[in-house]
C-alpha cells in the first residue's frame, strides 16, 4: 500500500493524491479519504475539524492507533 500512495523525493515525503503528488510536512496528519485515497492535513486544521473516538476497537495489524471523526 505504501508504494501505491506514498513516495520520497530525496528526504521529502509525497502523497500521490487524486489531484497529483502533494508534499507532506513534518507534523501533518495523513487522512484516509472516502474513496480509499490519502491526503495530508496540517495539524492545526486537523485538530479543529476532528475529534478522537474513545475506546474505538482497532483491528489487529492496523496502522492506525487512534480513530477520529469529524467534529
Amino acid at each position: 500500500m505504501f508504494k501505491k500512495w506514498f513516495h520520497f523525493e530525496g528526504e521529502e515525503l509525497y502523497i500521490d493524491t487524486l489531484e497529483g503528488p502533494i508534499h507532506t510536512s513534518i507534523g501533518s496528519y495523513i487522512i484516509w479519504g472516502n474513496h480509499g485515497e490519502f491526503w495530508p492535513i496540517k495539524e492545526e486544521i486537523f485538530l479543529n475539524n476532528y475529534r478522537i473516538i474513545p475506546d474505538y476497537p482497532i483491528a489487529e495489524n492496523n496502522f492506525q492507533d487512534r480513530i477520529f471523526e469529524p467534529r
